[in-house]
């Protein structure tokens, strides 16, 4: 089990630094030695039957049970370094499996789990919904009558979200344990690092759509967004600087 195990890492591991340490205690090292190093172990043979069987729905698995152990880096660092592989042209073996992680974590939440955390079912949910049920607003808006003025697109900005999310999580993990236990804190943080990285390597992205009742409702190009910020900030200001003058002002 070992070396059909660590061949299949030789073959597909071909940049970065990964080590891994079986079952049985062998370690070995995958990658052309750049990057951050990062270090992981199987808790049972049990677990390395799982990942080779069905990567797509046990990576998730294993680490959330604790059967797959980060030793060294984090949790993102290891799904970064396995989308980072092969080229980019068509996904790659891992960027497929993690695909299918994120999808069967989804899975995971609404048929058990998500029942148990109730407090964060919403949280965990409704970024899924917006990425899958996007497209299908602007049929809507055209039976509405309304018309789309404008549509962002932000690939890399909830990259970045996700990423202070999991981390100020992290930074209070202790106090996520006790509220529930280290599976929920381990299944939390994956999540969050899975999702992080669909938008890093997997072409995931959200967008923002203005929507108004005529065509000439706003200007025809951006100029106006950046001008209208620029008057808030100042409006904002001048506001904080005069309640701050009022509690300084002798009564």
């Amino acid at each position: 089990m070992d070396a059909i195990l660590l061949k299949a890492l030789e073959r597909l591991i071909k940049s970065g630094t990964l080590q891994v340490t079986t079952a049985e205690g062998n370690t070995a090292v995958f990658g052309n030695g750049n990057g951050p190093p990062i270090a992981v172990s199987f808790a049972s043979k049990a677990s390395q039957r799982d990942i080779l069987a069905d990567p797509e729905l046990r990576l998730g698995e294993l680490y959330v049970n604790g059967q797959l152990k980060i030793n060294q880096g984090t949790v993102a660092d290891l799904l970064h370094l396995l989308l980072s592989q092969g080229g980019s042209q068509q996904p790659s073996i891992t960027s497929r499996a993690l695909y299918g992680a994120r999808l069967a974590l989804r899975r995971d939440w609404t048929l058990g789990p998500a029942r148990r955390y109730q407090p964060l079912d919403l949280e965990i949910h409704l970024p899924g919904r917006i990425y899958s049920g996007a497209l299908g607003v602007l049929p809507a808006v055209e039976k509405s009558g309304l018309i789309v003025t404008d549509v962002e697109i932000l690939r890399l900005h909830y990259a970045e979200t996700l990423r202070l999310w999991r981390e100020r999580f992290v930074a209070r993990w202790a106090e996520a344990v006790d509220l529930y236990d280290e599976r929920f804190a381990r299944l939390w943080e994956f999540y969050l690092a899975v999702s992080e990285m669909a938008f890093r390597h997997q072409g995931m992205m959200v967008f923002q759509m203005q929507i108004a009742k005529s065509i000439t409702s706003v200007p025809t190009t951006r100029d106006y967004i950046g001008a209208e910020e620029t008057r808030l900030r100042s409006d904002d200001h001048r506001f904080a600087t005069a309640s701050q003058a009022d509690r300084i002002r002798p009564k």
